[in-house]
């Protein structure tokens, strides 16, 4: 006997039968099989994996570009200090008084500190390079 839809009142002959597919069946034909749901799974692993490399990419990127600009802020000290007192900082040391914000200027966002090479009168990131 089919099932009948009724609109809250007593179920009238005027209802109709259910519709095929209106109403969840009790055979396994609805879903998605296991196969299917790997594949989407393995392409969502791509994406979050080219995704992540190139966020790493940006990252790096941006520590080289903040680097490059903190030795060319210890560079111009350099040759600030040079300017003022004739001859060439001893020691990174011997800069404090030339860079405004010297705990932030000598420092590579990689991690370790730039230094200063008296030899060569050159910033080095021991990260990034000269």
């Amino acid at each position: 006997m089919p099932m009948m839809l009724c609109s809250g009142a007593p179920c009238r002959s005027i209802c109709g039968p259910v519709q095929e597919g209106l109403m969840p069946t009790d055979d396994n034909t609805q879903g998605y099989s296991l196969a299917e749901l790997m594949i989407v799974l393995a392409l969502i692993g791509v994406l979050v994996s080219i995704a992540v490399a190139s966020y790493t990419l940006a990252i790096n990127r941006a520590r080289a570009a903040t680097c490059a600009a903190s030795r060319r802020t210890m560079t111009r000290s350099v040759e600030v200090y040079l300017a003022e007192t004739g001859h060439y900082p001893a020691d990174v040391n011997d800069l404090h008084y030339v860079v405004a914000n010297w705990s932030s200027a000598r420092k590579c966002p990689s991690g370790p500190a730039l230094f200063y090479d008296s030899a060569t009168h050159d910033v080095v990131c021991p990260v990034h390079g000269p």
